[in-house]
């Protein structure tokens, strides 16, 4: 197979995925090590904070879950006291991969989300 035809896999597999949904990020209230779960919503994303302790270290430690309104995990951030790192970012998994792609496929590729973003696919 070709290095297009693998990087066009990874980032279906990654377009398809939506992550784990909130509600089962709220259900982690249940562990013990969790203080906090948040929900919220804003004009154009779904938020969930978490706030748990780490078990090796007693520290605490928050994660922000942003996803899209249609539930599609777009970005997950941590933060240990003052310190916050990006764990994960959608858009920018999607532009790793599609640097990966061949020139072509990868104009194709845009082409394609812009069909997609205008209805006009299909």
């Amino acid at each position: 197979m070709s290095s297009d035809s693998e990087t066009i896999k990874a980032l279906a597999k990654l377009l398809v995925h939506k992550g784990t949904p909130p509600f089962m990020l709220a259900a982690n209230i249940a562990e013990p090590n969790y203080q906090t779960v948040r929900l919220w919503k804003d004009p154009s994303s779904i938020c969930v904070e978490t706030v748990c302790l780490d078990d090796e270290t007693g520290r605490l430690m928050t994660f922000n879950y942003r996803y899209s309104l249609d539930q599609v995990l777009q970005r997950i951030e941590m933060q240990l006291g003052k310190n916050r790192e990006v764990l994960w970012d959608r858009n920018r998994e999607v532009a790793k991969l599609v640097r990966q792609l061949s020139p072509a496929a990868e104009r194709h590729f845009v082409d394609l989300q812009q069909r997609i973003a205008d209805g006009t696919v299909g």
